[in-house]
């Protein structure tokens, strides 16, 4: 077992907390998009024309009302959001989670480099 031990990696609190950072930012920028446009123009596919990509008319995934139940989310319409998707209650969630992770990862990583100095 300790040949195990020994052969993975060690990460720091650090390491973790710059993890931690990463997906929080990308987890607010999901909210903050989700925020900007209205559930008309992610439906239209106007919410990914930032990034350079005209998706048309959708083809429909697992995945199919996500976007538009996000913009209804963040306006508060949570009966329109559940309606579109039975999967919204529990990745927005995760995604509201995620995004309160980015203030406590920068406290944590500043909070460190007060205490090395």
């Amino acid at each position: 077992m300790s040949g195990l031990a020994e052969a993975m990696p060690a990460y720091g609190s650090r390491d973790l907390a710059l993890v931690r950072l990463v997906v929080g930012v990308l987890a607010m920028l999901c909210l903050v998009l989700a925020a900007r446009y209205d559930p008309m123009q992610v439906a239209s596919g106007d919410h990914l024309s930032w990034i350079g990509v005209s998706p048309g008319e959708c083809p429909g995934c697992p995945l199919c009302g996500l976007s538009r139940g996000f913009s209804h989310g963040m306006r508060g319409e949570f009966g329109r959001a559940s309606a579109l998707n039975f999967a919204f209650w529990p990745v927005f969630l995760t995604v509201l989670f995620l995004a309160f992770q980015t203030p406590m990862a920068l406290k944590s990583m500043l909070c460190r480099e007060g205490n090395r100095r």
